[in-house]
């Protein structure tokens, strides 16, 4: 296909930093369901009574969450993932796996907080069950119905020796975070270790747990048969997990139901993801893309539109906040030098938007930095443009336009302004404007947009966070594996489409399953000091401008 292929005339690949993140989000999955037994099993001893009550119910349950995980095991031997496998096989790969999972092997005590400290904690005891969860096949279900107790049913496939160890090590992790009466022991069945819970006093005599045993012993898995063999296969109905698990989560109404599967073709993840939702969605708005902004050679470039009302119906966006987000807007990614990261928006009067905006950004710029390290902002009043000038790391800047076919717009980027006299190259611009039920559409060369977007990441930090440095250092495992794998990043396509009134699917052909924004926030993430935690703080600011202060002989960071 034309489109997956196209490339522009990129110049030759760079080398920055960035991160593995499927590596990082599979070996997260152990670590999600303890605690999701934890999260149930830590509120259980004040709904007791509200359980055995509910108990008497007869109303069937249904399914709230699923999720498979083949293993790496049994990926290894899969031949649609080879390249994927490649890359997860290099030493690099092995050392953040392991950094990886040692940060969460404490953070079920970090998370919790209870009274056993973490220096007490049998972090020991749980390291080595996550090298399970990331090596072996896993299935995972919770059930729940409306005013009866939730049940959940883990079942991982395991040698008669790790499932001794699973046998020995989970009564003694989960005693050591819950309330004592809490018991919760693996069941062996059929080369399946089994653990389940529910949400009353009688947690290994469940109906789920009995429905385990009963596929196990007529098909050989906990799963449903199925025709093909996701690497992961998930679907979640997120309000009734909450109800199930008890977990408290404020949800709209209008939250979808979700699905998730990913395979490979021996060259690249195939990621395909649905949300259906419980009332139609809001009507699409005719593309409007700037067709004389978008100059070669382009590295990347993403479409939006229509997405601002979906975010307010999910609760993302207030309705305040709604109404200040453009309906659609264009993102696009440049070769050559470092933040060549531009993006535009369409706007009824663009001059009237421009003077709501600048003003608001000078007046935050300022009161967040130096003006003698970090330059100043102007703004031209004739031109309606801003200017950050005095940075040597790049040249922001603001302003209004028109597009070719008339209509306003506004236009920002990080580089120098490009040329406007190159229109969107024919592939993209028709699969676009052609795209009838498109929400988004984003596509790019990632080895080539991961440096802009490292670099990007990098600069900000350096100018507003507290450090004023960047998260990411040469001596950090996930510098090493960029620095090894950022050029075996190829291009990832990804489409957004409304297919029903009510439904949304996305679909996506990337090197790892995730693009190079992803990676980017993942890095991130996983740096942050108290992992799994952080992923709201990522990009807290300096509260008012601090002076940075160079340390005497202090070495320079490595770059690739």
């Amino acid at each position: 296909m034309m489109l997956q292929t196209y490339r522009g005339q990129t110049s030759q690949s760079r080398r920055l930093v960035g991160f593995d993140a499927f590596v990082r989000s599979l070996s997260c999955v152990g670590c999600c369901f303890f605690l999701l037994v934890l999260v149930a099993g830590c509120s259980k001893e004040s709904a007791d009574t509200k359980a055995e009550t509910s108990a008497q119910s007869t109303q069937p349950t249904k399914a709230v969450l699923s999720w498979h995980w083949l293993g790496k095991k049994r990926l290894g031997a899969e031949a649609n993932a080879t390249n994927f496998m490649a890359i997860w096989n290099k030493p690099e790969s092995a050392r953040l796996e392991v950094q990886t999972l040692d940060k969460l092997a404490s953070a079920p005590w970090r998370l919790f907080k209870t009274p056993a400290a973490l220096s007490n904690a049998p972090v020991g005891l749980l390291r080595p069950l996550l090298d399970d969860l990331v090596q072996a096949e896993s299935y995972l279900e919770v059930h729940g119905a409306t005013n009866q107790p939730g049940e959940l049913v883990f079942a991982i496939r395991l040698d008669d020796a790790r499932a001794a160890l699973w046998q020995t090590n989970v009564p003694v992790i989960l005693k050591s975070i819950v309330a004592s009466d809490f018991q919760l022991a693996p069941v062996r069945v059929g080369g399946w270790t089994l653990l389940s819970w529910s949400d009353s006093k009688k947690a290994q005599d469940t109906k789920l747990l009995a429905e385990f045993r009963a596929r196990i012993q007529r098909d050989g898995a906990p799963y449903p048969g199925r025709a093909t063999n996701y690497w992961v296969e998930a679907s979640v109905d997120a309000p009734g997990l909450s109800e199930a698990l008890r977990l408290g989560w404020k949800l709209p109404a209008a939250f979808p139901d979700i699905g998730l599967t990913m395979i490979g073709d021996g060259q690249n993840v195939r990621t395909r993801g649905e949300m259906n939702f419980p009332e139609p969605l809001p009507e699409l708005s005719p593309w409007r893309v700037p067709l004389n902004l978008t100059a070669e050679p382009l590295t990347g470039l993403t479409a939006v539109r229509s997405l601002t009302p979906l975010l307010q119906r999910l609760g993302v966006l207030s309705p305040e906040q709604a109404a200040q987000f453009p309906d659609q807007f264009l993102i696009w990614l440049r070769a050559g030098p470092p933040l060549q990261v531009y993006f535009a928006f369409p706007s009824e009067n663009a001059t009237n938007a421009f003077w709501k905006l600048a003003p608001r950004i000078s007046d935050w710029v300022n009161s967040h930095t130096d003006a003698k390290r970090y330059g100043s902002i102007t703004l031209d009043t004739n031109l309606s443009e801003l200017k950050w000038s005095g940075l040597t790391l790049c040249a922001p800047f603001l302003k209004s336009g028109t597009n070719d076919s008339g209509g306003q717009y506004i236009q920002g980027g990080f580089g120098l302004s490009a040329a406007t006299n190159v229109r969107l190259p024919r592939e993209l611009h028709d699969h676009i404007n052609q795209g009838t039920n498109l929400l988004f559409f984003d596509w790019e060369f990632a080895s080539e947009t991961l440096p802009q977007w490292r670099y990007l990441d990098d600069v900000s930090r350096m100018i507003f966070d507290g450090s004023h440095a960047s998260r990411l250092r040469g001596s950090t495992n996930t510098f090493n594996w960029l620095i090894t794998n950022v050029t075996n990043l190829s291009h990832s396509v990804t489409d957004l489409r409304q297919t029903a009134s009510n439904q949304l699917v996305l679909t996506r052909r990337s090197t790892l399953g995730v693009n190079a924004v992803e990676l980017d926030i993942l890095v991130n993430w996983i740096e942050m000091p108290d992992f799994p935690r952080g992923m709201s703080s990522l990009w807290r600011t300096n509260p008012a401008p601090l002076r940075f202060v160079r340390a005497t002989n202090a070495a320079a960071p490595k770059k690739p």
